[in-house]
Formats: C-alpha cells, sequence, structure tokens
C-alpha cells in the first residue's frame, strides 16, 4: 500500500465531504501503520464532526504519546474538549499547539471562540477578543474564519464602517461565502443602505412562499400532513437529545436525516420538495456578481431534517453556514394559541443572532405567518428564526438545505 497516495485521496475525499470514503481510506492506513500522526489525527477529527466522540481522546492521546510534537494533534484535542465543554482543556490544547508552532491561524479562532463563550465573558473583554482573532489574520490573512470573526467582534463593538472593510475582504476571496453576507446584511442595514441590503436580502423576491404540490390526483394536503406527521413523531432518528451549540433549536427534538428511514408517506414528501426546490430554483433570474443569484448549482444535494417544538420552544434567528438555499416546511401548528405576541410562533427574517447587535433596529425585521402545508425558502445567508409561543400544541416543521455542488 502506497501511503502517501492513500491519504492524498482520503483528504480530497474529506474536503470535497465525501465522509464516509475518506474514514475508510484513514482506516486502512492505519491498518497498514498503526498511530500514523496524519491519519489517527484526521479520522479523529471526521469522529469527532460526525457525533461519534467516544474513541476520539484515546486516539489524539496514542498520537501525542508518540508524536509528542505534532502540533495538529493538540488543535484537534482541544476541538475535542471544546466538544465536551472542558473549556480550560481546551485552552491548553490550543496554547500548546500555538507553543509548537507560532504562525498559524486556527488554534487564535477557537481561543477566540471560546472566550466568547467563557462564563465570565462580557462586551468589555471585545477588544482584547478583537485582537485575538486579528493575530489569526497576521498568521494567515486569507483565513476566512478568523476574518469573518474580526467582523463579528467588530459589529459588536458598534464599528460597522471597520466591519464593512473587514466583509469586503473575505468577499474577495470568496463572494458568495455564507457568514460574510449575513454580516453584510447587518451592516448595510447600521448604515441606512437599506436597499443594498435588499439586494441580498430580496424579501418577497429571494424570500419566496409557497403551498407544496403533491403529485398525487387528488391527495388532501391536509390528510398527508396528518400521517407526515405521525411518521415524523415515530421515526427512528427522533431525539430530544441535540447540542444546542450546533443547532439553532431551543428545547423541543429534531429529526436528523429524515429521508433515511424507508416510508411510503417520506418519499412523497421527498419527490415535493424537490419538484418545490426545482420550482423555486428555475424562476430565479441570473445575476452576475451576486452572492446568491450568480451561483445557482446545476448540481446540488438536499439535507433535510424535522423540528418538533412545544410551548415555549422556538428556533433562534440563524443563518445555514453549508447551505445554498435553505428551507422550511410546515406540518402542523398549534390549532388553539392564546398568546400576548400576535406574531408567537411567526417565522422572523433579519434579526440578526450568535448575539450580534441589531444595527438597523426592528424596522428592517420581516414576519411571516406559518401554514400547515405552507413552504418558504430562502438564500442561506439570511437570518431566520422563530418567535416564542406559549401553546401547549405541538409544532412540527421540516428544514432543509440545498448544498451546491460545484466540481
Amino acid at each position: 500500500m502506497n501511503i502517501n497516495d492513500a491519504l492524498k485521496r482520503a483528504i480530497y475525499h474529506h474536503n470535497e465531504n465525501r465522509i464516509s470514503e475518506a474514514e475508510a481510506l484513514y482506516r486502512s492506513v492505519l491498518e497498514f501503520e498503526i498511530n500514523h500522526p496524519i491519519a489517527s489525527v484526521l479520522l479523529a477529527k471526521i469522529l469527532l464532526q460526525t457525533g461519534r466522540p467516544n474513541a476520539v481522546e484515546k486516539i489524539l492521546k496514542t498520537v501525542i504519546s508518540h508524536h509528542a510534537y505534532y502540533m495538529q494533534a493538540y488543535n484537534a484535542m482541544g476541538d475535542f474538549y471544546e466538544n465536551k465543554k472542558k473549556k480550560l482543556n481546551a485552552l491548553r490544547c490550543y496554547k500548546k499547539a500555538l507553543m509548537l508552532e507560532p504562525a498559524q491561524s486556527a488554534p487564535h479562532v477557537a481561543i477566540g471562540n471560546i472566550m466568547q463563550n467563557l462564563d465570565i465573558y462580557s462586551d468589555a473583554d471585545n477588544p482584547k477578543i478583537f485582537e485575538v482573532y486579528k493575530r489569526a489574520v497576521i498568521n494567515q490573512p486569507k483565513s476566512l474564519p478568523a476574518l469573518n470573526n474580526c467582523a463579528a467582534i467588530q459589529l459588536k463593538m458598534l464599528l460597522p464602517d471597520d466591519a464593512l472593510k473587514t466583509i469586503n475582504n473575505v468577499l474577495s476571496f470568496s463572494p458568495n461565502n455564507i457568514r460574510a453576507n449575513a454580516y453584510k446584511t447587518i451592516i448595510l442595514q447600521g448604515l441606512g443602505r437599506e436597499s443594498e441590503a435588499d439586494e441580498l436580502i430580496g424579501f418577497g423576491k429571494l424570500i419566496q412562499t409557497s403551498e407544496l404540490q403533491l403529485n398525487t390526483p387528488g391527495q388532501n394536503l391536509v390528510a398527508f400532513n396528518e400521517k407526515l406527521k405521525k411518521v415524523i413523531l415515530k421515526h427512528p432518528n427522533f431525539t430530544s437529545d441535540w447540542d444546542p451549540a450546533k443547532r439553532a433549536i431551543r428545547g423541543g427534538a429534531v429529526v436528523p436525516r429524515l429521508f433515511d428511514y424507508n416510508n411510503p408517506i417520506l418519499k412523497k414528501f421527498e419527490v415535493a420538495i424537490v419538484n418545490a426546490v426545482s420550482n423555486y430554483m428555475r424562476h430565479l433570474k441570473n445575476k452576475e456578481n451576486h452572492p446568491f443569484l450568480g451561483y445557482k448549482p446545476a448540481r446540488y444535494t438536499i439535507d433535510i431534517w424535522a423540528n418538533v417544538l412545544g410551548s415555549n420552544d422556538h428556533q433562534s434567528s440563524h443563518i445555514h453556514n453549508q447551505g445554498w438555499m435553505s428551507g422550511v416546511y410546515y406540518v402542523s401548528l398549534p390549532k388553539n394559541s392564546v398568546e400576548e405576541n400576535p406574531y408567537a410562533g411567526w417565522l422572523e427574517f433579519n434579526r440578526p443572532g450568535y448575539g450580534l447587535p441589531a444595527l438597523g433596529g426592528e424596522e428592517n425585521f420581516e414576519r411571516i405567518a406559518p401554514k400547515p402545508g405552507m413552504i418558504v425558502m430562502f438564500p442561506s445567508y439570511v437570518w431566520h428564526g422563530t418567535i416564542p409561543f406559549t401553546s401547549p400544541d405541538t409544532r412540527i416543521s421540516v428544514a432543509f438545505d440545498v448544498h451546491a455542488d460545484y466540481s
């Protein structure tokens, strides 16, 4: 076996998000050479990424015991401890990685992120955190995570002009970067440049609503949703054990990989969703230099999951970093809702999440009243969330991302 060739193929698959192929190759390398440092660390990253952290610590400690100066092992161990909410352990690992190789970006970004999540964090810490991210940019001037995080801190420090310069730097490298375009909408609204922000957001144009169309003649959408609701609630992937740091849902339960379950109702639903996405894309205008309309993919995949919310549960405002286009379908909504807030349970757009300020004020927020059978589609960089509601009835929606394949 040629280890170098196998690693090159594995890393290529890994970068293209073909995780199972990459994992198989890493494991084949490790069968040939036990404790190979690169294969071990990259396998550990995959296990962490795919929610299988149990073996990660042992793998990385073994690598470090045999290769004490392998910096990437400490970076990966920091990621492991951060995943386990052991922030101080994570900080020690990232600092060790920087001691071994000071001219890195990723550990600085990770340290800045942890500083914002420590219990003692306050807005007064933002200048210090900005310096950490700035160091990451100095080390790697084209590091998009470092640049985006610099812009986020500049927004928190209420410096929209500085943030815009940083974001334009990101967009010069990656014009369709999701985080950068999400931050840009906040900046443009804060600077009073609403028409430019509207070009990105496109409420009513890029953000569209429609009723899901079923291909079966005479199929009643109400009856279909009742069947779909039962399938979702009994789905083998149904879980309330989710990580709020990785999902926007607050409370409630999720059903990841909805179409993994072989069920005739889900098959019909899959066809309807695919048709809805195709129809939405077919009617979008092409527009060069637009971060959404200029990057319409010829090939794509769809990642889909269900959200089940109860009283006082909601979706915090967020974006979908891995998507090109995102959407939500409403299966069932509370029937007898008596709310003080007339918008309770509505889908809200343009309210920034992740602790970022709404520099343009609430007048820029847009809301849509959900209805069973409604599908809403929008660019993945548009901020969106669910306004909390108190009704005891269950609210079920299905969210999805369209992942572009530009290869």
